[in-house]
């Protein structure tokens, strides 16, 4: 590769990272790195020396980068952790030396990082994991030419290190499939395990059918990224189905490449029950507020009213002259026997009780950022 290709994917690398973590802030995430993952595979008591590229995308600022060494691991839902460096059981963090751990790049200028992995003669085998974080300061320029400049944190990268100890050895297998209803707000999914009891990492994938009650595939999806499964863990990984499904009896087919160098799949079968989620409550309208309080309580008397009225009270009728209403409420007097006789008494209807309210399924939490 001649020398102008090289800087030609220095800059399109730098032009990709502008993208990818472009924010509102101050400035952009200007560091580009290479190369973002590490494999290794070295015998006890021997090293290995891996060189990195750290490039200034910027055009007008310095960068201060600082390396810092911290372990790795993949929860078992497959998100990326960085716990403390030597807290992994299988760190490799102690065996890594890199030089130089802190220095400041010019503008669209790369310096190169020479990391030593030296593995211990006691290692057995297996995978042992570390990472290098390069810390991005900006060194904003100074605004007067006597007053010092300003140094602005701006961000983190890293590249994962895989150092095998051989033999290697691939146990996964398919340990269990579930299904999960939606709930409103997430689809259905189907999830599966995945155990590992070598000493050494898989990448699965695979794919997933869904049949309906007379065995026509009405679903299929493929996942070519599940993330990968670490030693002697279990992965916990999801299909969703994205396509509304008639509520139904159906089948889940998973087909599972647990790792592309074994060249064995295995298949897992489910039954499910298919059921539309509940719609959720949504606030109420000001068409559903009651009567009273859109339109408002009648004012009492001598009560102001909103047009700055008062209400009069009403003049009681005199005691000898009956009041019109009266006279009209008035009917002609019935003998007693014959209005005992009609009066009937009312039995009142007891309320309809309110149907029972089905819970939903509970959403289950879900994913960090899936390492490679």
């Amino acid at each position: 590769m001649t020398n102008k290709m090289i800087k030609a994917s220095k800059l399109v690398i730098c032009a990709l990272l502008l993208f990818l973590y472009a924010s509102p802030s101050l400035f952009a995430f200007d560091m580009g790195l290479s190369p973002a993952k590490v494999e290794e595979t070295l015998l006890p008591g021997t090293e290995k020396t891996v060189v990195y590229a750290v490039t200034n995308c910027s055009s007008t600022s310095n960068l201060r980068i600082q390396v810092l060494v911290y372990d790795w691991k993949v929860s078992t839902r497959g998100g990326l952790m960085t716990p403390k460096p030597g807290t992994y059981e299988y760190s490799a963090s102690s065996w890594v030396e890199a030089s130089p751990s802190e220095f400041v790049i010019k503008p669209r200028q790369t310096q190169l990082v020479r990391a030593t992995y030296k593995v211990p003669t006691t290692a057995k085998p297996g995978d042992y994991l570390t990472s290098l974080l390069f810390r991005q300061r900006i060194i904003v320029p100074p605004v007067k030419e006597r007053s010092m400049g300003q140094l602005v944190p701006q961000g983190l990268m890293g590249s994962l290190t895989y150092i095998n100890v051989p033999p290697a050895e691939k146990k996964p297998s398919l340990e269990s499939m579930r299904y999960v209803a939606p709930d409103g707000r997430n689809p259905a999914r189907i999830e599966i395990a995945i155990k590992n009891d070598g000493n050494t990492h898989v990448r699965p994938k695979g794919n997933l059918q869904v049949k309906d009650s007379a065995g026509q595939t009405v679903y299929m999806k493929d996942l070519n990224d599940l993330s990968v499964v670490l030693r002697d863990s279990i992965g916990i990984r999801d299909f969703p189905i994205d396509a509304p499904l008639p509520p139904g009896k159906y089948e889940a087919i998973v087909n599972t490449d647990l790792d592309v160098s074994l060249g064995r799949v295995e298949r897992g079968r489910l039954s499910f029950d298919y059921v539309q989620p509940k719609t959720i409550a949504t606030t109420k309208s000001k068409e559903e507020e009651p009567a009273s309080k859109a339109q408002g309580a009648a004012p009492k008397p001598g009560q102001k009213t909103t047009q700055g009225k008062v209400v009069a009270p009403q003049k009681p009728a005199p005691a000898n002259q009956p009041s019109p209403k009266t006279e009209k409420a008035k009917a002609p007097a019935q003998p007693a026997d014959k209005a005992s006789k009609e009066k009937t008494p009312t039995q009142s209807k007891p309320a309809d009780k309110a149907p029972p309210t089905v819970p939903a399924a509970k959403p289950s939490a879900d994913k960090g950022k899936q390492p490679d």
